[in-house]
């Protein structure tokens, strides 16, 4: 029996099997001692339409720059593979990684895991309250993970009767990085303390790994205090890493935002401002910052008789849905549209930030888009 368990959650666009994952976290338990050896979570960009915001709580703009699947294969797959799987709906989790992998040409299977739904027969929430178990941050993968692993551990299940997962990368590791919600950007993390607490030493033989681990952890709120410069110099020197191995490792990170950046063939403010912010706080100067391409609309200026919308929208805890707006459009003389085209005058979407089919169209066509809130208070919700 493999020695390795592996719990997981991942958070989607939707229920079939042509949607995709936008947050996936996974925390590494040694099945002997019940320690958690390594811990791992990240936003991914489905480079589609985000799906329903009112349940994952995700929006567009917050995995602009978040990592493909693709960018994360070779972390999951060496994290799942050859551990026993637990899920709350293993069925659903699986499914999905393998739909992944599968699109990338790699191989993945689930093995036999544990499913924490089946053996408690109640969704995570009531589950969690039954058994004792903390539910923190409900529908966010990380949040998910950490209470399905106590279930796990409360229900006593037989890790002996279960078969490891089998998943093989033969793609290139990309630079290591994750992006994850605002609600874990303000936790007071140590750097190296969160390594050594858990990065599973078997994962990160590679010194430059270790210290590239560390840089994403530090970065994730864009930016280098002076505790995380002290503690970033601190652990280069423990792993022995030269001067021109640590400068290495940071334009590789800059130039990955970048790429993520470009990814979409615009360059937005918030983008923009991100990169500028990386380069000063990583003292690199010399590449070249991608000039801002979205320009902002006034919709005061713009003479609007049709429009398109994509997407639901949720504002101060109320749901408009694309059917709600184009009602209140209609109530203005303003004819809704079905799909984007020449003449279209605007797209509404959730978040300006989308990357759905209509707002990559829309921008091939130089057509403005603006978000649903700026909509809906320009127009009224309607009610």
């Amino acid at each position: 029996m493999t020695s390795k368990v592996t719990v997981l959650d991942v958070e989607t666009t939707g229920v079939g099997n042509r949607d995709r994952i936008v947050e996936i976290a996974t925390l590494t338990l040694d099945v002997a001692t019940g320690e958690v050896v390594d811990r791992f979570e990240t936003l991914i960009n489905p480079q589609r339409d985000i799906g329903p915001t009112s349940i994952h709580g995700i929006s567009a703009r917050m995995v602009e720059l978040a990592p493909t699947f693709e960018e994360v294969a070779y972390a999951v797959a060496r994290r799942v593979d050859g551990s026993i799987l637990v899920a709350h709906n293993l069925s659903f989790d699986a499914r999905f990684l393998q739909n992944e992998f599968e699109r990338l040409g790699a191989e993945f299977d689930p093995g036999n895991g544990i499913c924490t739904l089946q053996a408690t027969g109640m969704k995570l929430a009531a589950a969690c309250e039954s058994l004792g178990v903390a539910l923190n941050n409900a529908h966010q993968a990380a949040g998910d993970v950490e209470a399905t692993a106590m279930l796990a551990m409360k229900c006593g299940l037989p890790w002996e009767n279960c078969e490891p997962a089998i998943a093989e990368w033969k793609g290139r590791e990309n630079p290591r990085r994750t992006v994850v919600r605002a609600a874990y950007e303000t936790e007071e993390r140590d750097v190296i303390s969160h390594l050594l607490d858990y990065a599973d030493i078997s994962f990160l033989t590679d010194r430059r790994l270790i210290y590239a681990d560390a840089l994403d952890h530090a970065l994730n709120d864009h930016e280098l205090d002076a505790d995380e410069r002290a503690a970033l110099s601190q652990l280069a020197d423990l792993l022995g890493l030269q001067t021109e191995q640590v400068e290495r490792i940071h334009r590789q990170y800059l130039e990955s935002i970048i790429l993520a950046a470009q990814r979409d063939g615009r360059i937005s403010d918030a983008e923009h401002n991100i990169i500028t912010r990386m380069m000063a706080s990583l003292g690199i100067y010399d590449v070249p910052v991608p000039p801002i391409t979205d320009t902002a609309h006034a919709i005061n200026d713009l003479h609007l008789t049709s429009i398109c919308f994509t997407g639901e929208a949720v504002i101060d805890g109320h749901t408009y849905t694309r059917v709600h707006m184009e009602a209140v459009a209609a109530l203005h003389g303003i004819t809704p549209k079905s799909s984007v085209s020449r003449n279209c005058d605007l797209l509404v979407a959730a978040d300006p930030a989308s990357n759905s089919g209509k707002a990559r169209r829309a921008r091939d066509l130089n057509i403005p888009i603006i978000g649903a809130a700026e909509f809906l208070a320009m127009f009224g919700t309607g009610a």
